[in-house]
Parts: C-alpha cells; sequence; structure tokens
C-alpha cells in the first residue's frame, strides 16, 4: 500500500514529495488503525480504500490497475454498507474529482476543514457521495 502511495506521489506533478517510505507506512498504520480497509488483491495489492465512519479517507489504485473496475469495485463495497458517504480529494486532482463525480459525487468547496491535516497537503476538496 506504502508504494501505491508514494508511486501516486511522486508520479504527481502538482503533489510535493514530503515524506520518506516509513514516514508513508506509518501514515498508512495510522490511517487504518481502528479504520475498515478493503484491499484489491489480484496476486498483489492492486488498490486500496479507508473508511473512518462514513468518511472515505483514502482511495488509491496502482497505476497497472487503473480503468479496470478496481476503484470502482472498492467504492461500491464501501457503499454497500454505507450508502451516503463523505470524502476529500486535493482539489488540484481533477482525475479523482471525474472519477467521484461519475460515481454520484456532489460539492467540492476547498477550505481549511480539520481533514486537510489527514490529507497530508495541498487543499481538500470536499465531496458527497449519495
Amino acid at each position: 500500500m506504502a508504494r501505491i502511495l508514494k508511486h501516486w506521489v511522486t508520479a504527481t506533478r502538482w503533489m510535493p514529495d514530503l515524506h520518506t517510505p516509513d514516514q508513508d507506512r506509518a501514515f498508512l498504520a495510522e490511517q487504518v488503525d481502528s479504520a475498515e480497509l478493503v484491499v484489491a488483491d489480484h496476486g498483489r495489492i492492486a488498490g486500496f480504500v479507508v473508511r473512518h465512519g462514513t468518511d472515505i479517507t483514502m482511495l488509491y489504485v496502482a497505476e497497472t490497475a487503473r480503468r479496470l473496475g478496481v476503484g470502482s469495485a472498492l467504492l461500491n463495497r464501501m457503499r454497500r454498507d454505507h450508502p451516503r458517504l463523505s470524502l476529500w480529494t486535493f482539489q488540484p486532482n481533477a482525475e479523482a474529482r471525474a472519477f467521484y463525480a461519475a460515481r454520484g459525487g456532489a460539492g467540492g468547496r476547498a477550505h481549511g476543514e480539520p481533514r486537510q491535516r489527514r490529507t497530508r497537503a495541498g487543499c481538500p476538496a470536499g465531496l458527497e457521495l449519495t
């Protein structure tokens, strides 16, 4: 999971790469502590989603597994038990915003909500999934 996260950070031009692999692993451990974690595994981890209550705090898919339905499957798994979810993504992350909008996401205001600290850097955009 840490490799998927690190690859996304380094491949995303607007995302500052501020953390070591050990820090990424510690961050992930903190995120999954007392959370629901679902991992898509196709011989190796293809993606993962983390939910705290009705908040999706992380959804990442390995580059080699993108556009194969992994992200949709992870999101659908979370929505099965919680049909109305909230999530945060970075404002400049147009690809993620389009992904969530295509799946019922509405919203998108940027502000200094405390959740911003959980996203590590950048400016989040809040979305409601109904």
